[in-house]
């Protein structure tokens, strides 16, 4: 596990002081044995004396947060927070450094953490670190724009500086930050009370990836240097793709290679080796806007793609199923079950009948196996589809022949 944060803590209630250098984030059981070793009876007596962080961004609010937050709950918090910041992209973490510097006070932990939940809507303008080159940006695209006769006369760092006293963004590693989230779309996610999960997104996240220029990696091979990214990634994608490609100076993502990879969806597993990681983010993005759109419910596409029966299903076979008309699909996600599909298709199809009758006298389980076999339907672990059209045969078929170069065609 990757350390985010180190605190020393001291057992205020001892008379000797006694003191333990704890890296977060980290476990109960983990904790548990740091404090044994030295002999603290429990995190209740325990008082924060420093907390150390590799980024002056988050050292200073740190350090104020500790000072004026002396409960017992600020070590939970501060645990939390590292937890939040381990599952973090490289991109992501740029952004939540804009996020921290962007902010007029001081912010508590709970501040930060809940940041880390508000991320979607910021962006980094890639490459621009000088209130010279801000300036330089508003000349080119600033609303209003600047007439062309004026811009040699401009002094481009204080119109930077006027920039960015409007903007209100924040310069990171690798660019200009800029949040358009309004204050009223602010997410105050974290509670004491009632905390979410650590890895919990804010958007479905398929793949985590550690990428290096190919180039690189080929000659310089774990010692090249990395980029973590996540498919589909926080934000806007062109401007992931400027801030990535600026820091390698790349122009596509066909220039890297996988490192290491983790899926966070099974059925996807077997993708990133039948595609380039270019075609791999960009169904992973298609994915993410029909989510975010209304369009093609991914777990509908999901159910689809298990309901054909492929095991492993490669990238084009995937990019068949977004494609194809699956609307004419008719998808229930809380149907996992014969029984279930069973007293939904009474509900819908005899409702002048006494239901409660029928579903204490009939063998559900039975019924709905039989009309699973009459209807066109399949039960996934993503919910049931009824394929009235046999819309799924033929994207089976579809896809068998493109795999066998039928009518001319090769993989």
């Amino acid at each position: 596990m990757t350390h985010e944060l180190q605190v020393a803590i001291v057992d205020h209630l001892a008379p000797t002081g006694r003191t333990a250098i704890v890296n977060l984030p980290t476990t109960e059981d983990e904790l548990t044995a740091v404090l044994n070793e030295a002999d603290i009876p429990g995190t209740d007596c325990c008082k924060i004396t420093q907390c150390t962080v590799p980024v002056d961004y988050l050292q200073d609010a740190l350090n104020d947060a500790i000072v004026y937050e002396d409960d017992a709950d600020v070590l939970t918090r501060l645990n939390f927070l590292a937890g939040r910041l381990s599952r973090m992209s490289d991109y992501e973490r740029s952004l939540f450094e804009g996020a921290v510097k962007m902010r007029t006070e001081s912010p508590s932990t709970t501040d930060l953490i809940n940041d880390t939940y508000n991320l979607d809507q910021s962006y980094i303008l890639a490459g621009i670190e000088t209130l010279s080159e801000l300036g330089n940006y508003y000349l080119k695209n600033g609303d209003p724009p600047i007439p062309k006769e004026l811009a040699e006369y401009i002094d481009t760092a204080s119109l930077g500086k006027r920039t960015d006293s409007i903007m209100g963004g924040a310069f990171v590693d690798g660019g200009y930050a800029i949040s358009a989230l309004h204050e009223d779309d602010y997410i105050e996610l974290y509670d004491t009370d009632d905390m979410p999960d650590i890895c919990e997104e804010s958007h479905p996240v398929y793949f985590r990836m550690t990428i290096s220029l190919a180039s690189e990696y080929s000659r310089y091979g774990d010692s090249a240097p990395t980029f973590v990214l996540k498919v589909p990634e926080t934000g806007y994608s062109d401007s992931i793709e400027k801030f990535v490609f600026h820091k390698f100076k790349a122009s596509s993502f066909d220039e890297f290679v996988v490192v290491q990879c983790e899926c966070y969806e099974p059925l996807l597993s077997s993708l990133p080796a039948t595609g380039t990681l270019s075609e791999v983010y960009s169904l992973s993005f298609d994915l993410y806007d029909a989510y975010m759109h209304g369009g093609q419910d991914p777990d509908r596409i999901f159910a689809a793609i298990e309901a054909v029966g492929w095991d492993k299903p490669t990238l084009s076979d995937v990019r068949n199923i977004y494609n194809s008309n699956i609307n004419n699909l008719n998808y229930h996600m809380n149907i996992k079950t014969p029984e279930q599909y069973a007293e939904w298709y009474i509900d819908k199809r005899y409702q002048s009948c006494d239901k409660q009758m029928l579903a204490s006298t009939i063998d559900m389980r039975r019924y709905g196996s039989d009309l699973l076999a009459s209807t066109n339907a399949y039960l996934t672990s993503y919910g049931l589809i009824i394929d009235p059209n046999n819309e799924l045969k033929y994207i089976q078929t579809e896809s068998a022949d493109i795999s066998e170069g039928v009518g001319g065609q090769s993989m």
